[in-house]
């Protein structure tokens, strides 16, 4: 919006209700839509798990008014994923639901394409085994894909002023995070999403981080076709607006 910090502390939200990012298009009752974003724990070298940290700040943030947003944070432990995972899906029967990891080589935003459902051998941080599958059912698919289109999401996100830049990737490690994209993966391919964030500082902020997922949490919605932010209005009606406000207060 232009204009002087003046006229815009003279707007008042409820005077102008168009400036707030609804998933409602006007005249449309507005029910709120769960949308699941999980961190993961500390774990090796990552005493402050940045996915954690990005995603505690999204929390602060929210994603739009007519999102309930629901935040967790996962232990980097197979069995708590495989039962945390589907309580998850069960409980919120989200729209959509991101999982944010950290990955010592991300400079990025990394979006990740698929997952694997086997070969996981490094131990979690209580020093058990993976499972020799995510899912024991006939050897599972070995590998599942989100069907979100990823290449359309990081160019949707650079081209949106995102304060970090997208990339993707079609190896998320086979390590927890691999491990629980997968476990998403098989409650729902068409709403699940994995996202590496690089490093604290490296170059990224937490606060920056959480932006970045706020906005690309946005861009997943827009691609579901459940996120209609409202455009501002003109000048020129804001200030009729505001005029019509100013005579109706002095009445």
């Amino acid at each position: 919006m232009s204009g002087s910090s003046s006229s815009e502390e003279d707007c008042d939200e409820r005077c102008y209700p168009q400036l707030n990012p609804d998933l409602s298009m006007p005249g449309v009752k507005k029910e709120k839509i769960t949308v699941v974003v999980t961190g993961f724990g500390p774990f090796g070298e990552h005493k402050i798990n940045a996915s954690w940290e990005a995603v505690k700040e999204l929390s602060k943030l929210g994603v739009a008014h007519n999102v309930n947003l629901v935040t967790q944070q996962i232990p980097v432990e197979y069995e708590s994923v495989q039962k945390i995972i589907p309580e998850l899906w069960k409980q919120w029967q989200p729209k959509l639901v991101v999982h944010v990891g950290v990955s010592s080589i991300a400079s990025e935003l990394t979006f990740e394409r698929q997952a694997h459902n086997n070969n996981y051998k490094m131990p979690d941080v209580a020093g058990k085994s993976a499972p020799s599958q995510c899912y024991n059912i006939d050897e599972g698919d070995r590998c599942l894909e989100t069907g979100l289109d990823i290449s359309k999401l990081c160019d949707d996100v650079n081209q949106s002023g995102c304060l970090a830049m997208a990339t993707s990737s079609e190896d998320a490690g086979r390590y927890l995070c691999d491990f629980t994209y997968y476990a998403s993966l098989c409650q729902d391919q068409s709403r699940t999403c994995f996202i590496h964030v690089p490093v604290l500082d490296q170059p990224y902020t937490s606060s920056e981080l959480g932006h970045a997922l706020q906005c690309s949490v946005q861009c997943m919605l827009k691609q579901l076709d459940l996120y209609h932010p409202l455009s501002l209005p003109s000048e020129e009606v804001m200030e009729q607006t505001r005029q019509q406000h100013i005579m109706a207060s002095k009445n």
